[in-house]
């Protein structure tokens, strides 16, 4: 059995408002002590975390929390994009059993974490897995953290989680870990036990043109498509579309995920800044390495396609969870979405209500998220990810 919580509080007294967080928590679970605890909150609160998290801890009858800062959180009542917002879910379960972890800015060299996390994996493993990460962009670059990470376990296991989101004008962010804030950190949880993970990922950005072979590349930087400029098939691109959306800024890349794929199609790619470009080469520089014959279109934001998408992929979840409803879901939702994405706040969670009604839901706005494309476990950008967790299938 899986029991499960969520409280959320808008208050400006940091201490105040985790209090009436957990409290809902405990409240709406029917909780008297939770196994474990999930926080996120925003900015706001920043100055006070550790105290928060101690609060949590006293009030769930936890002593294991994670949880990170986001410039965002939501539940399943709506998202708080502004002003100060906390979050807590609480969680009692014989079935599904959480192991946080949190390692420090001199062991988050992505190696180093990497193998810490393959022993965790191989201590605590039973019957199903899944591995949630709230990890500091800044410190540690995603693709390889993953890389690594795979490299350590002897069978893959499946990845989500973000990338923690913080103040906007600092960009600094904490990881939660127990009564512990900490900055320039990788913390997460270890799911195992007898549970059901389904996992659906939607998309802000689709593409505005064809697949195109990179012909030339160093590093990041792309110098050739098709034989000609990279820079050239840009230019050319938004001569050709409207001005709205298709912006210099709003432009993107968007990769395919599995190397046998030669286009991008929903549900196959991930998506990558284009970070520079160098005029006097033709060249354009993303935020990842890129090898030479590799398939790639230019992407762009298209709200109305982004909703569409998002009700498609929460739609066809709940087609596979028809007669096995979920118990709880996390949503990491990328901080170019929301509000910033469509023309009103809580599109998504509106979305999600609709389809599986007022499951309890917590999460956070991401700086990039975690999820596997067709088996693989991918990094991503602008995207949405929305992990259901239901009762273990006889």
């Amino acid at each position: 059995m899986i029991e499960v919580g969520v409280g959320s509080s808008i208050q400006t007294d940091s201490l105040e408002a985790v209090r009436e967080a957990a409290q809902k928590a405990v409240a709406a679970g029917g909780i008297g002590r939770a196994d474990f605890a999930l926080v996120f909150a925003t900015p706001h609160h920043a100055d006070r975390y550790p105290e928060m998290l101690e609060h949590v801890c006293e009030i769930t009858g936890t002593g294991h929390v994670t949880g990170c800062s986001g410039r965002g959180i939501l539940t399943h009542e709506g998202e708080i994009e502004s002003g100060p917002g906390v979050a807590v879910m609480a969680i009692h379960s014989d079935t599904l059993f959480g192991y946080p972890f949190l390692f420090h800015e001199a062991t988050t060299r992505e190696t180093t974490a990497g193998h810490s996390i393959g022993e965790l994996v191989h201590e605590f493993k039973r019957r199903d897995e899944l591995l949630t990460l709230f990890t500091d962009a800044a410190s540690i670059h995603p693709p390889v953290l993953l890389k690594c990470i795979e490299e350590e376990l002897s069978t893959t296991a499946t990845i989500i989680g973000g990338c923690a989101s913080g103040d906007a004008e600092t960009g600094k962010a904490f990881q939660f870990h127990n009564g512990e804030a900490s900055s320039h950190a990788l913390a997460g949880i270890y799911f195992t036990g007898e549970f059901t993970p389904t996992i659906g990922v939607t998309q802000s950005c689709h593409p505005v043109s064809g697949p195109l072979i990179v012909t030339r590349a160093e590093g990041t930087r792309v110098e050739e498509l098709r034989g000609r400029p990279a820079l050239e098939h840009l230019i050319q691109l938004l001569r050709e579309l409207p001005p709205e959306p298709a912006t210099p800024q709003n432009l993107r890349i968007g990769f395919p995920v599995d190397p046998a794929d030669t286009e991008l199609q929903a549900g196959n790619y991930t998506v990558r800044a284009i970070t520079d470009t160098d005029p006097s080469e033709g060249a354009i520089f993303t935020t990842e390495e890129v090898t030479e014959g590799r398939p790639l279109s230019f992407v762009t934001q298209d709200p109305e396609r982004a909703m569409q998408d998002f009700e498609e992929t929460v739609a066809a979840l709940s087609d596979i969870l028809l007669t096995n409803p979920p118990r709880f879901g996390l949503y990491f939702n990328n901080t170019h979405r929301g509000s910033r994405l469509y023309p009103r706040g809580n599109v998504d969670i509106e979305l999600i209500r609709k389809y599986f009604g007022k499951i309890p839901l917590i999460g956070f706005f991401t700086d990039g998220e975690f999820a596997p494309v067709k088996g693989i476990n991918t990094f991503h950008n602008d995207a949405g990810v929305l992990l259901l967790i239901s009762d273990p299938v006889e």
